[in-house]
Order: C-alpha cells, then sequence, then structure tokens
C-alpha cells in the first residue's frame, strides 16, 4: 500500500543556517513504516531503510487510520 504525502525539505548552509524549507512530493509504501511521531501540526515518521526520520503533511491520526486498515482481517487474507 503506497501513501501520497509532502515531505518538509530543509536547506542548510555550511554554518548550519536554515537557508529554505519546502513541501516536496513523497511517496512511502507502507510496508516500510516502522514509527510515527507528533511533531507540531506535522508527524514525524521513520520508515525501514531510511537512515533519519522525516516530516510528513499526514497527521499522526490519518497514518494510525492507513495502519489499521492495513492490518484488517480482509486485506491480510488477500495477501
Amino acid at each position: 500500500m503506497t501513501l501520497r504525502t509532502k515531505v518538509l525539505t530543509r536547506e542548510y548552509d555550511e554554518n548550519e543556517q536554515l537557508i529554505s524549507e519546502t513541501w516536496d512530493d513523497f511517496c512511502f509504501n507502507l510496508t516500510h513504516y516502522i514509527a510515527h511521531a507528533r511533531d507540531e501540526n506535522f508527524c514525524e515518521l521513520y520508515l525501514m531503510g531510511m537512515s533519519h526520520s522525516v516530516l510528513v503533511q499526514l497527521s499522526f491520526e490519518e497514518i494510525a487510520f492507513e495502519l489499521e486498515n492495513l492490518n484488517i482481517f480482509e486485506r491480510i487474507s488477500l495477501n
């Protein structure tokens, strides 16, 4: 199951001062999910194979809802 969202991309200069923040298109396979946490108005997402977390526009509740749908009996039996 692939989810589409936006990911926050931050650009820093050599002094580690923030230069810019932009929201870029991002999609991920929910089977790579490790964990997620609240982060102000967004959600911090941890995915298998990534060395760091990312901030996504999906809310904590939206990710939790998708995880519940992924793990329902009807969906599991289809796989």
